[in-house]
């Protein structure tokens, strides 16, 4: 799992807090995210389970450790049977071929 974000990634949304009943279909369903966009999938509370690139093992999220999930890689989450809150941050890695985006690396 990755430790970091790329150099020049920018947060671009937050999503809706959920809990371990109204996590929506689509986080339940393996999906994939866009090729760049990363997630950090933070819970503030209790404990939710991370599958990540089509494995069947999981790894917990808990407050004390938020996980990453690169750019273009296929997860789903999994609650678990104690109570739990979270949210996704969704951050987008910079394009240097976007011209806002280079003036903004280059200050």
């Amino acid at each position: 799992m990755a430790n970091e974000l790329p150099s020049g990634a920018r947060l671009t949304s937050i999503s809706a807090h959920y809990n371990e009943l109204t996590i929506p279909r689509e986080l339940l369903a393996a999906g994939l995210l866009p090729a760049e966009t990363w997630a950090r999938l933070v819970v503030e509370k209790g404990k939710v389970m991370l599958l990540m690139g089509g494995s069947q093992e999981s790894t917990p999220v808990t407050p004390d450790a938020p996980a990453l999930i690169p750019a273009g890689t296929e997860f789903s989450l999994k609650p678990t049977r104690e109570s739990s809150r979270f949210y996704l941050e969704y951050y987008r890695e910079a394009r240097l071929s976007d011209a806002a985006e280079l003036a903004k690396l280059l200050g």
